[in-house]
């Protein structure tokens, strides 16, 4: 054997030892967050509480446990009700909330990872303040209407996982003048990369004539600084006409 070939080889075994360290560490810490179920369900009524206090709307949690996306563990929760039965309460089907462990241990802190949100109906309708969504307009909360103030909150918050992931997300938007735009089938997927967004994202919208849209996007990002953003976004569509859309408008 040369000692070329000597070398190839021992760098092939490294490689193959590294690896296989790799995966018996995913195994292992796998296991370990995965045993910890038992103990996240005994903390179920207490996030209810919280997030009920955090919306000033009862938050009902069917089921709660630990997971895995990919290699970020992940607190997974079913069936999240938010607001009164008799008040069109708003319901999400599923919602995982990660940590990104590299980037925590870096960091000393815990880092938000990937926040996954998969089958939801929103409806929302334009006020004179902003935005209302359905479930949260209750006499007694009126400041839950989607202000700027608010929506530049949210935006900041988003902005701030790993990655973002929508499914299945239908969406209804009524404007003063009455008009409906029905949004459905919404999938988007956000990876944040210290400040960089790599969007990816489709949806449709259910009229007579189905316009089906893809987008596509690479762009710089601070929601401090939202008059500095700069990339490249491109939209397409299917199935447009134009007499459709000047009924919304």
């Amino acid at each position: 054997m040369t000692n070329q070939n000597y070398s190839v080889t021992k760098y092939f075994k490294k490689f193959w030892i590294l690896l296989a360290l790799i995966i018996i560490l995913a195994a292992v810490f796998s296991s370990i967050f995965r045993s910890l179920t038992p103990w996240a369900k005994q903390y179920k009524t207490d996030v209810e509480q919280h997030l009920s206090l955090l919306l000033n709307k009862p938050v009902h949690i069917a089921t709660m446990e630990t997971s895995w996306y990919w290699f970020q563990p992940v607190i997974k929760l079913d069936d999240v009700t938010i607001g009164n039965l008799n008040n069109k309460p708003l319901h999400i089907n599923k919602l995982l909330i990660g940590i990104n462990l590299f980037r925590s241990a870096w960091h000393r802190k815990i880092e938000p990872g990937v926040l996954y949100v998969d089958d939801v109906h929103l409806v929302l309708r334009e006020q004179k303040k902003g935005w209302q969504l359905d479930g949260f307009s209750s006499i007694e909360n009126q400041s839950t209407a989607l202000t700027p103030e608010k929506s530049t909150q949210i935006v900041t918050w988003l902005a701030q996982q790993d990655r973002l992931i929508l499914r299945h997300i239908d969406i209804d938007l009524y404007s003063n003048s009455g008009n409906r735009i029905p949004i459905q089938d919404l999938n988007v997927s956000i990876v944040n990369n210290g400040g960089y967004y790599k969007l990816k994202g489709e949806a449709r919208l259910d009229q007579a004539h189905r316009t089906a849209f893809q987008l596509l996007g690479d762009i710089r990002f601070d929601p401090s600084h939202i008059d500095l953003t700069y990339g490249q976004i491109y939209i397409s569509s299917k199935n447009m006409v134009l007499k459709q859309w000047q009924a919304l408008l």
